[in-house]
């Protein structure tokens, strides 16, 4: 894309309206919880989803609130980093994280910029634009992160939650109420490598597509991605466009999927509500339609245009080894020999994989603990370590009552799917989801701090006797009753 014809004096403008905007439809008093904990939300993750959360919540006044994210200022989150896209494979009219504020969607900041002509003939949002974007809008929306500060360990506090961080060498502990994990595709696990490529080479004779790969040194190389999902055609593509000689691309499936064959994508009707389905018809959704990975024809034509690359499908990896001309990839049906190999494998939800949740993963209920799911075994072995989560988007404890504590973390990624449906923290996801959190962050502290609000409302002061021809008798100290059955309820809510 050009560069944007009208200046940053443009920009500077469209920050004071969407600002005056923000004013005029945020005006809530500032929450306060009182003391106990340094923070009101701790929120781990500072790409558009922590952005995000840390926005709806200072609209309805909670500010105590952190973010915090381990990379370094500039590399949060995956658009500018591990994302190969051309462009975002969501439309350009995607809403959600503006939050229905009409200044700061992605439209006026292009249009102020390129017009609104060049808006009408955009096809796809450009990847990198996308990040300048979010740049924008954060410092639009005034939402602080905090960097080079990688959480390592969660357990409960006094008050909340104990968090340790390290950073620089040193830790440092904060305390939250809340806990939001806005962590990405594998916040609650890791990326998934096939045992045959993880035990058959030394760690840098592959990668995945999940890591930072430096693609200028795949140049004039011959390169096998495994996988036929969107991430493995995006790492086929760049490599060919860094230089590689021959790159080839290598799924069991004997067949493309060009559209998402997820069920949910068919009849989006359901996303909102499918939190309230019945457990058995939600894991049925989830993993019959998610069985597949797809890549949009685009994504498709982008590798195949280029007469090095090789499509091969049908394709089992039998064994992997270093050979005399490089690496050995035996598929039952050929033998390729390749220098390199990236698995676009997908991610594996496994909370124990996760030093930070370590305390946490044998505390949590997971799906796979759900009676009635127990005779779909492959199901199961792919899908069962997402945690249950409530409709709040937090952590269920697997045995009730041992660990009341977890249900003050909220999964904002996507270790949701299973539970309510969307890729949480996808871009298309936000308009409901961010809504979502929000919600259930200011009801878990308003149950927090229930007794100290509630209170003095069903125990007023006694009124003062001003007739000034009368003398006010002496009254003894008026003793507050017990509980009363309605703080007893929120009591039995607070977890």
């Amino acid at each position: 894309m050009q560069e944007a014809p009208n200046g940053p004096a443009v920009l500077a403008r469209l920050t004071d309206e969407a600002r005056r905007a923000i004013a005029l439809v945020s005006r809530p008093l500032a929450w306060d919880s009182g003391p106990g904990a340094d923070l009101d939300v701790a929120i781990i993750g500072g790409g558009q989803s922590g952005i995000g959360a840390a926005f709806a919540l200072s609209r309805v006044g909670v500010t105590h609130v952190g973010v915090f994210d381990a990379a370094p200022k500039g590399a949060a989150g995956v658009w500018a980093t591990t994302a190969r896209m051309e462009t975002l494979r969501t439309d350009k009219a995607i809403s959600g994280i503006d939050q229905g504020i009409p200044a700061l969607t992605f439209e006026r900041w292009f249009a102020e910029q390129w017009g609104e002509a060049a808006y009408r003939t955009l096809g796809r949002i450009p990847r990198l634009m996308w990040q300048d974007y979010l740049d924008w809008f954060q410092r639009t929306v005034a939402v602080d992160i905090r960097h080079d500060m990688r959480l390592i360990d969660v357990d409960a506090a006094e008050v909340g939650l104990r968090l340790t961080f390290s950073h620089g060498g040193s830790h440092s502990i904060v305390t939250a109420r809340r806990l939001v994990l806005a962590t990405g595709v594998d916040g609650l696990g890791m990326p998934f490598v096939p045992e045959v490529i993880r035990s058959g080479l030394p760690a840098g004779a592959w990668a995945h597509t999940a890591d930072p790969i430096d693609f200028s040194r795949l140049a004039g190389r011959r390169i096998a991605v495994i996988g036929a999902a969107s991430s493995a055609f995006d790492a086929a593509a760049t490599a060919l466009e860094a230089g590689a000689s021959q790159v080839h691309l290598l799924s069991r499936a004997r067949r493309l999927a060009t559209q998402s064959p997820q069920a949910l994508a068919r009849n989006p009707v359901l996303y909102r509500p499918f939190r309230d389905l019945p457990d058995r018809v939600r894991w049925q959704i989830i993993t019959r339609g998610r069985a597949r990975g797809h890549a949009p024809q685009p994504t498709i034509d982008r590798a195949g245009r280029h007469p090095n690359f090789h499509l091969l499908l049908g394709r089992e990896i039998a064994s992997v080894r270093q050979g005399n001309d490089g690496i050995e990839i035996e598929t039952g049906q050929e033998t390729l020999s390749v220098d390199f190999i990236i698995a676009g494998t997908g991610y594996r939800t496994d909370l124990a994989t996760r030093p930070e949740l370590s305390r946490i993963a044998k505390r949590v209920r997971l799906w796979r603990e759900v009676p009635g799911i127990a005779d779909d075994r492959d199901a199961v072995q792919e899908w069962g370590g997402h945690p249950y989560l409530d409709r709040e988007l937090a952590f269920t404890e697997r045995v009730p009552g041992t660990a009341p504590w977890v249900r003050r973390i909220h999964i904002f990624n996507y270790g949701a799917v299973v539970s309510h449906g969307y890729h949480v923290g996808d871009i298309g996801s936000h308009d409901t989801c961010i809504r979502r959190l929000r919600e259930a962050i200011q009801d878990g502290l308003f149950r927090d701090s229930a007794d100290r609000l509630v209170a003095p409302l069903l125990n007023p002061p006694p009124a003062a006797e001003t007739h000034p021809a009368r003398p006010i008798a002496s009254q003894p100290a008026r003793q507050l009753p017990g509980p009363s059955p309605f703080q007893l309820h929120l009591q039995g809510l607070n977890p």
